[in-house]
């Protein structure tokens, strides 16, 4: 399916967004309140923020995607994301087994729909 963005993708790319910062936001400026929900250990004030911005920097490549038209213009953002994404439901598989934190199941469960999402448009578009 070469060409024009689908739809969906779009709506991807876009809901990605709003996620992503949002999460990305409130590891920059509530870390401690996250991770005592999480059950993590609070060590600094440098490292939750720094997830934070990657999260941000995540979501505006998500945003900068939405933006585009040709299909082929955002693959490398695709890549990016799955990479991100199969990453990140490894780890929340991890915290899970060591925490058993019902947030982090809800993280694996946003994590994992958006990685189907973006297999399935990325598998459709090349």
């Amino acid at each position: 399916m070469a060409g024009e963005i689908p739809k969906g993708l779009e709506w991807t790319f876009l809901i990605h967004f709003f996620v992503t910062a949002f999460f990305g936001v409130a590891f920059m400026f509530f870390h401690k309140v996250i991770l005592e929900a999480v059950e993590w250990p609070y060590y600094d004030e440098v490292t939750s923020r720094l997830l934070g911005a990657a999260m941000i920097a995540i979501a505006t490549s998500s945003l900068l995607a939405w933006r585009e038209k040709e299909v082929e213009k955002v693959r490398i953002v695709m890549e990016m994301e799955l990479v991100w994404l199969i990453l990140a439901v490894v780890v929340s598989i991890y915290g899970i087994i060591m925490t058993m934190n019902l947030i982090v199941w809800a993280a694996l469960g946003l994590f994992a729909a958006f990685l189907v999402g973006f297999i399935y448009y990325y598998r459709e578009a090349f």
